[in-house]
């Protein structure tokens, strides 16, 4: 029987073609939605990218003899231009991204997933973490990322980390994490500890972006601090960072525990003389009066051999892990005494002015006061900027290199030394990393001294 095109039986033939067509193009579609893409999807708002502007010495001869005469030959300084990523944590603006991102940056912008842009402004950074807060101001507000956490991750677990690669935006790629807790060695020789590695790899751009689990939660803060990696890339995992973070936007700094100690490297002599038979380790060669080592039962010529379970490399890297935390979580300490190994907890304490004075005493030497109208006449001073020796300790390396009373300290490493809370600040810095340089004006000269090393 022959049938007319108007049929409406073939009408009927078409429809249902069309809709099982239909119905498989959906159907292939919902099956490649997986918990990756979702889990991207929903992160993605909230990660930004960051453009830093900043001002860098032009004269290429300014280390030498010729600096101030070429100097004026053309302009100072010229504007470089430098690509990161971010993450929105608050609504209200606050974005996590690493300090080397925004580190000396005189400018900062930030692109969300829709194209807005907003000048950013630094709300605090740690250069110990490698973790900085910035901020952007909006009448409403923005997408922020869901809040995970970090201290149950387990090696082959599905991540996701999304930042800006090479200035791409919202690059998405995807792995495992590799291990947890690793310690790795920064461009500066600078360790850092408790990294989540991952085979995902974290490229130039890429810094301070997401790291999130298969629930699109952030689990840390992306950062590439090794650049011979290949294949791989690390993390701050996000517990961690959510304790800096608190202190960073309420006090625009983080406020480290102290531990009233110091140490040093371990000579092979010194291994021998002490029966240390075993590989790294840090020696303790002076403890602060009324500080937690004392009280913990410290003594000089203890050897530390682990923080935590975690086995001590060396001096810097024992210094590394106590300043590691931002809190004062009681930390658990190897030692080597007398042939025997020891367990002791170190409480750390919070730094008050009338300590971080006592510290730089002990630890300094001297005892300082700003350089008051009053205290330049009486010094002759020929510069009102830096602090004022008051007092010195005869014995300390500073008096030792003839450095005096009414001598000026303009700076301790890169710290300017401008008012009491600087050079506290600097003092506590020095005192954890072990050894400070102190610049030292008498007249117009300025010297650098090195002391506690």
């Amino acid at each position: 029987m022959k049938m007319s095109k108007r049929n409406p039986l073939w009408i009927v033939i078409w429809l249902l073609a069309a809709s099982t067509f239909g119905s498989s193009i959906q159907g292939e579609a919902a099956n490649r939605r997986t918990p990756v893409v979702e889990a991207a999807e929903k992160i993605s708002p909230a990660v930004v990218n960051i453009n830093t502007v900043t001002q860098e010495q032009a004269n290429p001869f300014r280390k030498t003899p010729f600096s101030e005469f070429f100097g004026r030959l053309g302009p100072s300084t010229v504007k470089r231009q430098s690509l990161g990523s971010g993450v929105i944590i608050r609504p209200d603006g606050y974005i996590i991204t690493n300090n080397h991102v925004i580190d000396g940056a005189s400018e900062i912008r930030v692109t969300l997933s829709d194209e807005r842009e907003f000048t950013a402004e630094v709300v605090g950074a740690d250069p110990a973490s490698d973790l900085a807060v910035i901020k952007v101001t909006t009448k409403g507000k923005l997408p922020a990322a869901a809040m995970g956490k970090s201290d149950d991750l387990m090696a082959g677990e599905t991540i996701i980390a999304i930042g800006n690669p090479f200035g791409l935006s919202h690059t998405v790629t995807t792995g495992v994490i590799s291990a947890i807790g690793r310690t790795i060695s920064g461009e500066d020789g600078k360790m850092f500890h408790d990294f989540i590695q991952l085979d995902a790899p974290i490229n130039p751009g890429n810094s301070g972006g997401a790291l999130v689990n298969i629930n699109g939660e952030l689990i840390g803060v992306t950062a590439a601090v090794y650049s011979k990696a290949e294949g791989i890339g690390f993390a701050i995992p996000i517990d961690k960072a959510k304790r800096i973070v608190t202190e960073l936007i309420s006090f625009g700094s983080v406020s480290r525990a102290w531990y009233g100690l110091a140490a040093a490297d371990l000579s092979k002599e010194l291994r021998y003389r002490l029966g240390w038979k075993g590989k790294g380790g840090a020696l303790i060669i002076k403890i602060f009066g009324g500080g937690p080592a004392k009280k913990s039962g410290l003594v000089p010529g203890d050897i530390v051999t682990a923080v935590n379970g975690k086995k001590v490399s060396d001096r810097d890297d024992f210094y590394s892990r106590l300043g590691a935390s931002a809190d004062e979580a009681p930390m658990a300490l190897t030692i080597f005494r007398n042939g025997k190994e020891l367990d002791i907890s170190i409480k750390g304490l919070r730094i008050t002015p009338a300590i971080a004075e006592q510290i730089s005493y002990e630890w300094i030497g001297v005892t300082v006061a700003p350089a008051d109208k009053k205290t330049i006449e009486r010094y002759r001073l020929s510069s009102p900027k830096g602090l004022v020796i008051k007092r010195i300790d005869p014995s300390c390396s500073l008096a030792q290199t003839g450095v005096r009373e009414g001598d000026l300290i303009r700076k301790i490493n890169r710290t300017p030394t401008d008012s009491m809370d600087d050079f506290r600040k600097a003092v506590m810095e020095s005192q954890g990393f072990g050894a400070a340089i102190v610049y030292v004006q008498r007249g117009q000269f300025v010297y650098q001294i090195t002391v506690g090393d």
